[in-house]
C-alpha cells in the first residue's frame, strides 16, 4: 500500500455490513434499554422487596448498561459512523470511556462472584 493511502476508507464507505451494523445497533439499543430498565424497576419495586446485595449489584450492572448504551459509547459510536472521522481528543475520550465501563463491568461481575 502506498503511504498515504487511507486504510479506514471502508469505515466511511456506505455498504452493506456498515448498514446492518449500524441497524442492528439501533435495534438493540431500542429493545436493550428498555428491557435494562424494566430488570432495574422489578429488583427494586417487585420481587417482595427481598433486595439481597446480589439483586443490588446486577441492578447497578443494569444501570451502567444504560449509561454505556445511551451517552457514552454505543450514540457517540452510531454518529462516528454516520459522519465520518472525528477529532483526535474526541477518539480519545471515547477509548477512556468505553474502557471505563468494560472496567466498571468487570468489578461489578467480579463483586458478585465473591458476593456468591
Amino acid at each position: 500500500m502506498a503511504p498515504n493511502e487511507d486504510y479506514y476508507t471502508p469505515l466511511v464507505e456506505n455498504n452493506f455490513l456498515k448498514v446492518a451494523s449500524i441497524t442492528f445497533l439501533m435495534i438493540s439499543n431500542i429493545v436493550g434499554i428498555p428491557l435494562a430498565y424494566g430488570m432495574i424497576w422489578f429488583e427494586r419495586f417487585g420481587s417482595d422487596k427481598k433486595r439481597t446485595i446480589l439483586n443490588q449489584l446486577f441492578s447497578a450492572t443494569c444501570w451502567i448498561f444504560i449509561l454505556h448504551v445511551c451517552c457514552l459509547v454505543h450514540l457517540p459510536e452510531v454518529f462516528r459512523y454516520l459522519h465520518g472521522p472525528l477529532p483526535q481528543c474526541w477518539c480519545f475520550l471515547a477509548s477512556v470511556l468505553r474502557n471505563a465501563a468494560l472496567t466498571i463491568y468487570v468489578l461489578y461481575y467480579d463483586a458478585i462472584t465473591i458476593m456468591r
